[in-house]
């Protein structure tokens, strides 16, 4: 593949050689010499073919790239942001399929960066609405929960709860909010909250008169 780049830069096949040696540096974990690749393939006019799949990758290494510098984080999510955005008007299923893939992916970023809750909950908000928004919002909060970032998960399960306090799903998010204060160890938060929980799913209970 190198050959290909080095000898006939004018190729048809030079950007395929390019992405083929961006991956083999991907999956070695050699993230820096990945970055490069990929941003030299998304620079060449010939790279159009494989255009959003090089920033998806670039959006990942990014990512990869987070523990040695934060603002990687940002800029990953900058990136997903663009092939979420290149995919918006595409109708093939192929490219349909990749940009909800993208969409999912970007969620894992977003926890990374500063008000990641806000800005998944506004980006999504605007993307596709309402029930868009609530699904990666939950798709956020089991993250943090799998990264033991109990108290940000809890924030998303307020926010469900104030958005439809009296909403089926409610004694679920309570279940979620109460395991996250144990495992945090905080006693008095959580007996108040169980408290809260018993009167207001009590059979004279606000929740209960209205479903």
């Amino acid at each position: 593949f190198q050959q290909v780049v080095t000898k006939f830069k004018k190729s048809p096949y030079v950007a395929e050689s390019q992405l083929a040696l961006a991956e083999f540096f991907f999956m070695k974990d050699l993230f820096f010499a990945a970055q490069k690749k990929y941003e030299e393939i998304l620079a060449m006019a010939a790279g159009k073919k494989v255009h959003n799949y090089a920033l998806y990758k670039l959006a990942w290494t990014f990512y990869n790239l987070g523990g040695a510098d934060a603002a990687n984080y940002r800029k990953s999510t900058d990136t997903f942001k663009k092939v979420i955005g290149n995919l918006e008007d595409k109708t093939a299923r192929s490219e349909i399929e990749f940009r909800d893939q993208a969409m999912k992916d970007i969620v894992i970023s977003l926890a990374e960066v500063p008000n990641g809750f806000e800005e998944t909950r506004d980006y999504f908000n605007r993307l596709g609405g309402k029930a868009l928004m609530m699904k990666m919002l939950d798709r956020l909060a089991k993250y943090y929960l799998s990264q033991d970032k109990d108290e940000k998960a809890i924030a998303i399960f307020r926010y469900f709860i104030q958005l439809d306090p009296w909403a089926p799903i409610v004694p679920d998010h309570l279940d979620m909010i109460v395991d996250s204060l144990k495992r945090i160890g905080d006693r008095r938060r959580l007996d108040k909250e169980q408290r809260s929980i018993i009167a207001l799913f009590s059979p004279q209970g606000e929740w209960v008169k209205k479903n």
